[in-house]
């Protein structure tokens, strides 16, 4: 737990770090149980494996390549890192500071998270923005963790909380900047999103939304960091953005249809990035609580010396 006093103060940043766990592992395991996750980006990579797989398994890589079994090895092992992803969210809900050996559960989800961002940072080329994109999903269950069986001060806490914020915003931030190349489908979903709200901007005007989106994500992971109450206005952004960005994909791409596969395809995309709204909003509850302290302590000065 935090350093400090209020009860009340703890108790909502536990609740919106468990959230934030909670949807980042149930997004992710819905994703590996019902979709895909891009294990094979490394495991049929040649240039990586043919080695591996010629010593250890006297396979040629064709025959491995082709091979039924290995498909249904790798399928059954994404679907069994998504039952422990799920699982992984019921621990996130449940787990009480006391419960230190369940909670290393949590770390274990954590490097299955980030083993997994590493697995997409690789699918895409290397491209680092892409890795540091996940910075808020990844670190989720961490925080949590960090929170629930260690003493830290806030303000270091703080920090990690505002480092997670920067890194994700940084990352999209690059793409919407050109800095690597911006995916259609983000086009795609900016267009359906602002038609959904009533409004049908050109493919080129929406390109230009998108650019100045990336120059607020940089600002935004500057101006996080200032002092106190100059903070705020970047962080409550922060939340914002990161809400509409991950409810996006929902509003973007659900049709209506009677068995309700867009949605079941979709919601997941959406819950597993409501951590980019969290994660800001659990630094914004502790940098309003302590602009309070400070703002009651000075006026207390100002009414001593008087």
């Amino acid at each position: 737990m935090l350093q400090t006093e209020s009860h009340f103060f703890k108790q909502i940043l536990l609740w919106i770090l468990r959230l934030s766990a909670f949807f980042v592992f149930f997004g992710r395991g819905w994703e590996h149980l019902f979709w895909d996750a891009p294990f094979r980006a490394v495991l049929w990579d040649q240039t990586l494996m043919e080695g591996a797989v010629t010593f250890l398994t006297g396979m040629t890589w064709k025959e491995y390549a082709t091979s039924p079994v290995v498909n249904n090895i790798i399928d059954g092992s994404i679907k069994l890192i998504g039952i422990l992803y799920l699982t992984c969210s019921i621990i996130t809900i449940t787990v009480k500071p006391n419960h230190k050996k369940l909670g290393k559960m949590l770390l274990v989800g954590a490097f299955f998270l980030i083993i997994l961002s590493i697995l997409f940072y690789k699918n895409k080329f290397y491209k680092f923005g892409q890795f540091i994109e996940y910075s808020c999903q990844m670190f989720s269950p961490i925080f949590l963790f960090l929170f629930l069986f260690y003493k830290m001060q806030p303000n270091r806490f703080h920090f990690l909380l505002k480092l997670a914020v920067a890194l994700t915003f940084i990352g999209h931030g690059l793409y919407a900047l050109g800095m690597y190349v911006t995916p259609g489908v983000w086009t795609d979903m900016a267009m359906s999103s602002l038609n959904f709200i009533g409004l049908y901007p050109s493919e080129i005007q929406t390109e230009n939304i998108i650019y100045i989106a990336g120059i607020l994500d940089i600002i935004l992971a500057v101006g996080i960091f200032f002092p106190h109450k100059w903070s705020i206005p970047f962080t409550t952004w922060a939340v914002i953005w990161g809400l509409l960005t991950a409810l996006s994909r929902v509003i973007a791409f659900m049709n209506f249809d009677p068995n309700w596969h867009t949605l079941f395809q979709w919601l997941p995309q959406t819950i597993m990035r409501l951590p980019h709204a969290l994660i800001p909003l659990a630094a914004l509850w502790i940098t309003c609580y302590y602009a309070k302290i400070l703002f009651f302590k000075s006026n207390r000065k100002i009414l001593l010396n008087h």
